[in-house]
């Protein structure tokens, strides 16, 4: 729970906080720029597309766009630094104290914290309402507001297509970080258990992996429910 790990995009979580607590307007618009597609060729967002903000956030947390974090990241109202700061500034209120992030996507392998630092954020992070409700769909639609098309999002959690009840998550990969998740779920008592998976060797095996913690941990408190 406490080794130091690089979390991919479970980052994505702080970044959407952090946005939010900027208090920008969900309706303002953000155009996806050349810089904001480097090293994120698999986003279905185009750079010259203007989209909602809040349409971003959808497109950050459901699919994990990375396009779509750096343009939460520069529409916040800030410079880029600062925004980084922010993050970093966040976490540490939460106490996350093993944590450090140097950008928004969570591509970086030196976005680091501990399954434990995780735990808090996502629970964080679940307060809020509208990440809450993104976090807990399983397909969503944003359409770009200057193009003819629409682009459908899938989210990145396939328990969420199982009888496990969740109230968030968050999805993440690169080589470094290896398959990661962190996610709340009720169990069917009506209790919140939250979870979290870093550095898993297959997507197969953190989904396994987070099934098994989960299902155990609801044996456990209805275990101490029926004791008492």
């Amino acid at each position: 729970a406490d080794q130091v790990r690089s979390i991919a995009s479970i980052t994505k979580l702080l970044t959407s906080l952090v946005f939010l607590e900027s208090g920008v307007d969900l309706n303002s618009t953000t155009r996806i720029t050349n810089e904001d597609a480097f090293e994120s060729a698999k986003s279905r967002l185009r750079p010259g597309e203007e989209y909602t903000v809040r349409d971003m956030l959808y497109a950050a947390l459901v699919s994990s766009d990375n396009r779509a974090a750096r343009a939460l990241s520069r529409s916040a109202g800030m410079p880029q630094a600062r925004f980084i700061a922010r993050m970093n500034d966040k976490a540490k209120e939460l106490g996350m104290d093993s944590t450090h992030v140097i950008e928004p996507t969570g591509l970086s392998d030196e976005n680091r914290a501990t399954a434990h630092d995780c735990a808090i954020l996502v629970n964080a992070a679940l307060k809020n309402h509208l990440i809450r409700h993104i976090t807990s769909c399983t397909e969503h639609t944003i359409r770009p507001l200057n193009r003819r098309r629409m682009v459908g999002l899938s989210n990145t959690n396939r328990l969420l297509q199982t009888d496990l009840k969740f109230l968030g998550a968050k999805t993440g990969y690169i080589g470094a970080a290896g398959w990661c998740i962190a996610a709340r779920a009720l169990s069917p008592g009506g209790d919140d258990v939250t979870a979290v998976v870093l550095g898993a060797r297959t997507s197969n095996q953190r989904f396994a992996s987070l099934s098994s913690a989960l299902h155990w941990a609801f044996e456990v408190v209805s275990s101490a429910v029926s004791r008492n």
